[in-house]
């Protein structure tokens, strides 16, 4: 059966919908993030948005296109530019871990600063091209990325939180 709200998004086709994590689902987190050892950061439930029904590869290409042309290349299941979660309808309604991954993402930017958090990612990704690796090889060598992979797995390890995400007020 699925929940009144993800029929709501479903069909909510030409309009991004905005939406915070219920507080449910916060708790499930924080457990994940303590299972996968990364650092917890209280803001993330009340930073963390998710815009619905808006293409990750579309919000990274309007936001930066030099830096991150590498979304034409590979499908993108969701993309963190600062609080705000960018993730593709289907993959927000049927992965819990996909929504950890980012929120991932979310924690690394509050502790690090917008600014250095990018800084660093560019570098990682960087440092693994000139070591001659390939452009997924590279990413995947990332270590906010390895971070957030941890965070991911703890949370499909929990399961599915009842509530996953609440229309933002």
């Amino acid at each position: 059966m699925t929940e009144p709200f993800a029929e709501s998004i479903t069909e909510s086709i030409t309009q991004p919908t905005t939406h915070c994590l219920a507080p449910e689902a916060i708790k499930q987190l924080r457990v994940a993030f303590e299972q996968a050892e990364a650092p917890w950061v209280p803001a993330i439930g009340a930073r963390a948005r998710f815009v619905v029904g808006i293409e990750p590869a579309a919000a990274i290409r309007a936001w930066h296109r030099p830096i991150l042309a590498s979304a034409r290349r590979q499908p993108v299941a969701g993309i963190t530019l600062g609080p705000v979660v960018y993730v593709a309808r289907a993959a927000l309604l049927d992965d819990w871990p996909l929504v950890a991954h980012e929120c991932a993402h979310v924690g690394q930017v509050d502790r690090l600063g917008t600014v250095r958090f990018l800084a660093r990612y560019g570098l990682d990704y960087a440092r693994g091209r000139v070591r001659g690796l390939a452009h997924h090889a590279a990413y995947l060598a990332i270590a906010d990325e390895v971070e957030a992979r941890r965070v991911e797995a703890a949370a499909r390890a929990l399961g599915r939180p009842d509530r996953l995400l609440v229309p933002d007020r």
